[in-house]
């Protein structure tokens, strides 16, 4: 099973357990701060980020952002397309020790 269908069941698994989006987000918050910190971008992430560190930055997600990552994550995974959440302001989360 390739990586995009796998990730495409588990979206659909997570459809109505937010606890498992949660896992989700945390894990595609932490894969995207590992690519972009190699990258130009890397003095605008959170480097380094922990498992629990991403775990604690989703928690603190307040519903409408947790919305809008979950149709990152859709996005990125059916178009191959991380745009929405790499561009997504960072300024609306709230500052945690990680």
């Amino acid at each position: 099973m390739s990586d995009r269908m796998l990730s495409q069941t588990i979206i659909n698994k997570a459809e109505y357990d937010e606890s498992l989006w949660r896992d989700l987000l945390s894990d595609v918050l932490m894969y995207l701060v590992d690519e972009l910190a190699s990258t130009d971008m890397k003095g605008s992430v959170i480097v380094p980020l922990t498992p629990h560190g991403a775990h604690e930055f989703v928690n603190r997600f307040k519903k409408e952002v947790f919305e809008e990552w979950k149709v990152g994550v859709r996005e990125g995974v059916e178009n191959n397309d991380w745009t929405r959440l790499i561009a997504h302001r960072t300024t609306r989360f709230p500052l945690i020790s990680i």
